[in-house]
């Protein structure tokens, strides 16, 4: 089976709108969280998140995008092109178009705002881009669209583990042969829509994100979009490209359990580690730091750390554990790309960043998360967890590039 390498890196979200920027505020622990710019947050009982701010799509985007106005689009297409030319590629240069995968679970929310907010559709909506964004399957058309595009474009929806879904299926179509080279990762937005029904359910905290933190009491809302350029290990040397890690293996299983509640005990996140250990041939011993789901939820952040005792044993207490979510906020249906993001940049750089927020230990949730502050650790391999609504539970692992 080929090795997958991952050679260019696109990401904008509330730490920073290129690769370099964001990851030096994860690890020194910044965090994005402010209060709500994007609409009116009176109606609700909480007003902050972690948005993309100063965003200049006129800077890197034709006016057409500009004009139909979706956040969630526009986000795409930067990290799109960053991760591009992150890795070296030139599209006229190459022998195939490459697979795009996209993942979302909110792609058109924005969209659907303006219909029944306007009452009827406005300008935007009428053009046919405007369309295409109403439907989430033809978030991967827009961008095979605008860069000309003419080889395998797959949308991904599996809930908060869609654009992590997105990136093992980009792996798979390597491994299978189909493509050489996958632009795989994810984007969403925050809107009335989804802010609303979070709300609603009283899963968001007042003032912070604090995963696996005793106080805990829920999310806080992000957004943005990464990208990640994966290759065909041999076609990557050949063209002498940057490799910032391998995507050795990836892995889903479902909890099969509850619409909205992880299984207590993390039957499927148990499941989805497993498999993806298994199918990576690495042992518990090798894997050198986590980069955890960890959303703040008092049953999430539980069910991951028992699910990571499982696996792991008593070795679950020598490995570090963070949660750039305590900084990003949960993305949503772009959280598993941003955050694998992240974990190949540890890999790669031997960081493992803080989670912050993070001042009363828990009976439960006794592991090592990296509290507040970043660490310098050789990481070898590393594990990402993504975890969604309908009790999907996916993991990613990937390792340094042996050259």
């Amino acid at each position: 089976m080929p090795e997958v390498a991952i050679t260019g890196l696109g990401i904008i979200c509330s730490l920073g709108h290129n690769k370099d920027t964001f990851w030096d505020n994860l690890v020194n622990g910044k965090n994005g969280c402010g209060k709500i710019t994007l609409f009116d947050t009176s109606p609700f009982n909480r007003n902050i998140a972690c948005e993309v701010k100063e965003m200049s799509p006129e800077v890197y985007l034709d006016e057409s995008v500009i004009k139909d106005d979706n956040r969630c689009i526009q986000f795409a297409l930067f990290a799109f092109k960053e991760a591009l030319e992150d890795a070296g590629l030139h599209l006229n240069d190459l022998h195939e178009h490459p697979a795009v995968v996209v993942g979302t679970n909110e792609g058109g929310f924005l969209s659907f705002e303006n219909v029944l907010i306007h009452g009827t559709p406005n300008d935007s909506i009428k053009s046919d881009s405007g369309l295409f964004h109403l439907q989430l399957s033809r978030i991967a058309d827009v961008i095979c669209s605008y860069f000309y595009l003419k080889g395998t474009a797959i949308t991904v929806s599996t809930s908060c583990t869609s654009s992590l879904n997105s990136i093992g299926i980009g792996r798979d179509l390597i491994t299978s042969g189909k493509a050489d080279i996958v632009l795989a990762g994810g984007s969403n937005t925050i809107c009335r829509l989804n802010f609303s029904t979070f709300c609603a359910v009283r899963a968001m905290e007042k003032e912070k994100c604090r995963p696996f933190d005793a106080k805990r009491k829920g999310v806080i809302l992000g957004e943005g979009a990464a990208f990640l350029v994966l290759e065909r290990l041999e076609y990557a040397l050949k063209r002498k490209a940057n490799i910032y890690a391998e995507l050795t293996s990836y892995s889903t299983a479902c909890d099969a359990f509850h619409l909205s509640i992880p299984h207590p005990e993390g039957r499927g996140a148990i499941l989805a580690m497993e498999k993806a250990l298994r199918l990576g041939k690495l042992s518990i011993d090798q894997i050198d730091y986590i980069n955890a789901h960890g959303t703040g939820t008092i049953a999430n952040d539980e069910m991951e750390t028992k699910a990571i005792k499982k696996v792991f044993g008593g070795r679950a207490y020598d490995i570090p554990i963070s949660s750039n979510k305590s900084m990003i906020g949960h993305c949503m249906g772009s959280a598993g790309a941003i955050e694998c993001l992240a974990t190949t940049l540890s890999v790669f750089h031997n960081i493992c960043p803080p989670t912050i927020n993070y001042r009363h230990k828990d009976r439960i949730c006794d592991l090592d998360y990296v509290p507040n502050k970043s660490r310098s650790h050789v990481v070898r391999a590393a594990l990402c967890n993504s975890f969604g609504g309908g009790g999907v539970n996916s993991t990613c692992v990937l390792k340094k590039a042996v050259l």
